[in-house]
């Protein structure tokens, strides 16, 4: 009797002594999704070199293999738009098993691609009229910013007065009116043509001639730093916390006091800057793209943060970008001489380029979207193309308008596209998805 008491008490002892395989392991599972496709993001604290980690979707087994790395993200693609899937992540050792981390996931819809467009030409007199930029604050209210001549201004009127050009024009739902936004300096007053403007709301817009709307007036801002160049781009997210980008590595934040600028290092133009915040960061993430199109194939891609840019390596070869466009957490995209695109903007993986003619065959000036299911590009030749998660659709067998498209905005009601039109006209579309 005391010799088998004694064998099971060592048999207790000796398996409290066996070590644990996944003692001081943990896993975490994090998910993306887009339309047809998800990224899933596989962390690992204390990685076991001899364990073998598994994926599974809804049973299924999409990995299973030994780990390298803490970090690794799998693509998942051929997946049901509006479909919800279970994720399953663990490592097996020694004919044990970790406990498993779990996600569902509920991939995006699909937009629609049917719009309905409405075209509206300005000016052509006296001068070439174009639009350069255009925001967005609701269906009944849109700012589109430029130069138009038309046949009464950049001239003298019948007492001899000069009438400038307009600069801008206003949606109110029903119509445009053109209008003349300027620059004060005392009792001076200046007019310039607006490359760029960004809205936070319908009282607070920021134009790139440096003035701000603040629902009553005009309001010139206060130049504290030498910003020679105009203003190709604006972002931010208040009107405490503004970044504007222009020609030569112009980079400037503003503070809702004064103007900070932010050294680039870089002789380029910077063409586009862009945001979002990023949950895994608690942060935004703010991207601004240099290069000069048609002039040098030099390109550059910039993270800005705390007012610093650092330099991105962006490994695309000889290349014209005019625009840049991500959601939060990705994908990224960049336009130009052709759409490209990439789930991570530091990571290892390359940029891919759609092939030329499968979405555009023209250079792209703008892209912008609401999210990863729509999101518009348009170009030179009235081109214009629409992404809804799981395809692209191109316009231009539409025939919309013949053109130089440069501007865009969107949101989930309407899409507004402006640029240059036939008979050196400015134009504006206004497209609204079909019911």
């Amino acid at each position: 009797m005391k010799k088998t008491l004694f064998l099971l008490l060592s048999l207790v002892l000796l398996w409290g002594c066996m070590d644990d395989p996944f003692e001081n392991h943990s896993l975490q599972l994090e998910a993306e999704a887009g339309v047809t496709e998800a990224w899933l993001s596989l962390h690992v604290q204390g990685l076991k070199s001899d364990a073998v980690y598994t994926l599974q979707r809804d049973g299924a087994t999409l990995f299973n293999s030994r780990l390298q790395t803490a970090d690794t993200v799998i693509y998942d693609s051929l997946l049901s738009p509006a479909a919800s899937y279970r994720y399953r992540f663990f490592a097996t050792e020694q004919g044990e098993t970790s406990p498993a981390a779990e996600t569902v996931l509920t991939t995006m819809d699909t937009t629609s691609h049917d719009f309905d467009w409405q075209v509206y030409t300005f000016g052509g007199q006296n001068g070439s009229s174009v639009f350069y930029d255009v925001a967005i604050i609701d269906e009944n209210n849109v700012w589109a910013v430029g130069e138009i001549y038309t046949e009464d201004t950049y001239t003298y009127d019948s007492l001899g007065n000069w009438i400038d050009p307009y600069n801008a024009a206003h949606w109110d739902g029903e119509k445009w009116t053109l209008t003349r936004i300027y620059y004060t300096d005392g009792s001076n007053k200046y007019w310039r043509e607006i490359k760029s403007i960004f809205a936070f709301s319908k009282n607070d817009i920021f134009f790139g001639n440096f003035v701000h709307w603040d629902g009553k007036k005009y309001n010139s801002l206060e130049l504290n730093i030498s910003f020679p160049s105009k203003i190709n781009k604006i972002w931010g997210t208040s009107s405490s916390d503004l970044y504007i980008v222009g020609n030569g590595g112009l980079m400037a934040h503003y503070d809702g006091t004064g103007w900070t600028k932010i050294e680039t290092g870089t002789e380029l133009d910077i063409q586009d800057i862009w945001g979002a915040y990023n949950n895994k960061s608690g942060d935004y993430e703010i991207l601004a793209v240099a290069s000069v199109p048609f002039k040098s194939y030099k390109i550059e891609l910039f993270s800005i943060k705390d007012n610093k840019a650092s330099n991105l390596q962006i490994g695309i070869g000889p290349s014209f970008l005019s625009s840049l466009w991500f959601a939060a957490n990705g994908p990224y995209f960049l336009s130009g001489d052709g759409i490209y695109h990439k789930k991570s903007a530091v990571s290892g993986r390359k940029w891919q380029r759609y092939p030329n003619g499968k979405v555009t065959s023209y250079y792209t000036h703008e892209i912008d979207g609401t999210a990863y299911n729509n999101i518009f590009a348009c170009g030179a030749y009235g081109e214009i193309v629409h992404f809804n998660g799981a395809d692209w659709y191109n316009y231009l067998n539409e025939m919309i308008s013949f053109g130089r498209y440069i501007a865009l905005d969107t949101d989930e009601r309407i899409v507004v596209i402006g640029g240059e039109g036939a008979n050196s006209a400015g134009v504006l579309l206004l497209g609204t998805p079909r019911n």
